[in-house]
């Protein structure tokens, strides 16, 4: 059963590029959080996303929300790639054991071996009050809907 708004996320604990711990759980009570699962790292579709988001990062954090970017790349993919294209947000890495993450958010692309590009939007309660996913993996998600969607945390709170 795929995860609904509504529903309590599921707590994680991922280190980031740095080898920094992040857990979803250290931002219950303080910040509101979004998701970014995105396939890989290096592909086009979501370079163009991730840029849109760096570039309205301050939109974002102003509405106190933490931006938080998930795939399956190693660590080590992950900051080349943050650095080649100025993303300025924490990545997040579920690299092992291998898309753990994905699928307790039941996101997992078995076929493509990543997950899937999906959002979700976590209040500070840990619920889900929005999530959207792509129908295909080479195309970005719309800056505009994020923007949309992050109305969703006031109506949640």
């Amino acid at each position: 059963m795929s995860l609904q708004i509504g529903q309590e996320a599921p707590d994680f604990e991922l280190y980031d590029y740095e080898r920094n711990l992040v857990r979803l759980s250290d931002f219950y009570g303080s910040q509101n959080v979004i998701l970014v699962f995105y396939p890989f790292c290096f592909a086009k579709a979501c370079e163009e996303e991730f840029q849109a988001l760096t570039k309205n990062r301050h939109i974002i954090e102003s509405q106190e929300i933490k931006l938080l970017g998930i795939s399956c790349d190693s660590p080590f993919s992950q900051k080349k790639w943050a650095q080649e294209n100025e993303i300025s947000f924490p990545l997040l890495s579920d690299f092992w054991p291998h898309a753990r993450v994905a699928k307790e958010f039941d996101i997992l692309n078995e076929t493509a071996g990543c997950s899937e590009a999906a959002t979700f939007f976590i209040d500070k309660r840990s619920m889900i009050v929005d999530l959207f996913i792509s129908e295909d993996l080479n195309i970005p998600r719309d800056l505009q809907q994020y923007l949309s969607s992050i109305k969703s945390f006031h109506l949640g709170s």
